[in-house]
């Protein structure tokens, strides 16, 4: 009989654990840009569908994304917008060169994308315009 508690109790455990993950992530998508908001980014967008990630050098889950491009080829669909300033995201580029495979953004001010935690991904399409937004941990979730 306590065997079975035991197997209940870690099975009601392990669901609250899923469930407290997916409120997490929830939470972090409710954040930042409303979909249907125009992305401020200057640059002309030439694809329908663009994947805005915004990222941190400081971030772990981000180091993570980082280390997964090196195995990539060039990604036109992928924007790396960074939180920090131009000079700490062009010295964070020459340490990690392999970054360049993928856009880089660095002048849009962190109080224009609402957002505390990274990394947190626009869908946008070529006019600019938010049509989904994401919490991810991988690339693979993007269909990259």
């Amino acid at each position: 009989m306590i065997v079975i508690l035991i197997i209940l109790a870690v099975i009601v455990l392990a669901i609250l654990l899923f469930l407290n993950s997916k409120l997490n992530q929830m939470r972090r998508e409710m954040t930042g840009l409303p979909i249907s908001a125009k992305f401020p980014i200057r640059q002309s967008l030439q694809l329908d569908r663009q994947y805005m990630m915004i990222v941190s050098t400081q971030c772990s889950v981000c180091q993570r994304i980082f280390q997964s491009l090196k195995s990539k080829t060039s990604l036109d669909s992928l924007y790396l917008v960074f939180k920090e300033d131009t000079q700490t995201v062009q010295q964070f580029i020459v340490q990690h060169p392999h970054l360049k495979k993928v856009h880089i953004i660095s002048d849009i001010e962190p109080q224009q994308l609402y957002i505390q935690t990274t990394p947190l991904t626009y869908t946008v399409n070529r006019t600019g315009h938010i049509i989904k937004k994401q919490a991810v941990v991988s690339l693979k979730e993007l269909g990259l």
